[in-house]
């Protein structure tokens, strides 16, 4: 078998180029789901091993090389899921609130004291 024809070539082009645009640039997940990324980049790399398998048969390794493009790809878009703000997490990290600031409580509670005044 010979390559794909040149229509091929550019369709699948266009397509993994689509693709990779959604996965980096398109909405997020609802939310970061590891074992899922897990699982597709696991596919990916059995999709890339399974190219060593195909011989010399150019079509069946430009598509599992296409097909482990879109694993990858898959795997690193469900890393990218929404933060609490709705906003897509990519460099964000989940910490929680920040520590509480000891200071500015022991000026506030400074105003909250009253004056002692014997109890009748």
């Amino acid at each position: 078998m010979t390559a794909l024809p040149p229509v091929g070539e550019v369709a699948l082009a266009a397509l993994l180029a689509l693709w990779l645009l959604r996965a980096f640039f398109g909405p997020p997940p609802h939310q970061t789901d590891r074992v899922a990324a897990a699982g597709w980049m696991a596919a990916g790399l059995l999709l890339l091993g399974t190219v060593l398998l195909a011989g010399d048969a150019a079509r069946p390794r430009d598509l599992l090389c296409a097909m482990a493009v879109v694993a990858v790809s898959t795997a690193g878009w469900w890393l990218r899921g929404r933060t609490e703000e709705g906003e897509g997490g990519a460099g964000k990290t989940d910490e929680g609130d920040p520590p509480p600031d000891w200071g500015e409580f022991d000026r506030l509670r400074a105003g909250w004291s009253r004056p002692k005044v014997p109890s009748a």
